[in-house]
């Protein structure tokens, strides 16, 4: 049980020191463009681990994956906070967060189950595989997810309006990303 905590332990404080460095860097490159790399880092990470040999290339490729899943938390709820406003950012946000929570039970229960079916690495793997087709979904439609990265100035005293986003299919993909990262980092390490 204390490797299994090491491992939860490299994961998640790669994950938590990295957040803050992941909203900065999307303030210069953009929100959409660094969600979908990050997501896609994750998901090497989980094909890393699945080849990894030992216990040090488990710990390389836990740490990748927390890497790449620092961003999802400060960007994708900046990326629905700028998407709707006033109350409706509210409840965006609260449809956010409830995905992620859907993804808690989703993603442990369709692991288990790949476990029954195949081996742990193949397994992992496979959630890997999924990172990558969901980074791929990001990067597809980052032109419709608002920007992260730098706005319009505006005149003297004027504020600065920010428009919606060009199509209806970003949050709706943020909701699906938010379940993914979340599910996929508590059903690998619960087992």
């Amino acid at each position: 049980y204390a490797g299994i905590g090491l491992l939860r332990a490299f994961y998640v404080g790669a994950m938590a020191g990295f957040q803050v460095p992941a909203g900065l860097i999307a303030e210069r490159f953009g929100g959409p463009l660094i969600l979908g790399l990050g997501t896609a880092l994750a998901g090497i990470g989980y094909l890393v681990a699945g080849a990894s040999v030992g216990f040090a290339m488990l710990i390389g490729a836990l740490i990748l994956g927390g890497l790449g899943s620092a961003v999802q938390h400060p960007i994708a709820a900046h990326l629905v906070s700028q998407a709707f406003s006033g109350q409706r950012s509210r409840i965006a946000l609260a449809g956010y967060n409830f995905s992620g929570d859907l993804g808690k039970m989703a993603f442990p229960a369709a692991t288990a189950l790949l476990l029954t079916l195949m081996p742990w690495r193949t397994a992992t793997m496979t959630i890997g595989v999924v990172g990558l087709v969901a980074a791929v979904a990001i990067l597809a439609v980052r032109g419709g997810l608002p920007s992260h990265g730098a706005q319009p100035e505006a005149a003297a005293g004027s504020p600065v309006i920010v428009g919606p986003p060009q199509s209806g299919r970003g949050f709706p993909l943020l909701l699906a990303i938010a379940m993914i990262d979340s599910a996929t980092r508590m059903g690998f390490l619960t087992f």
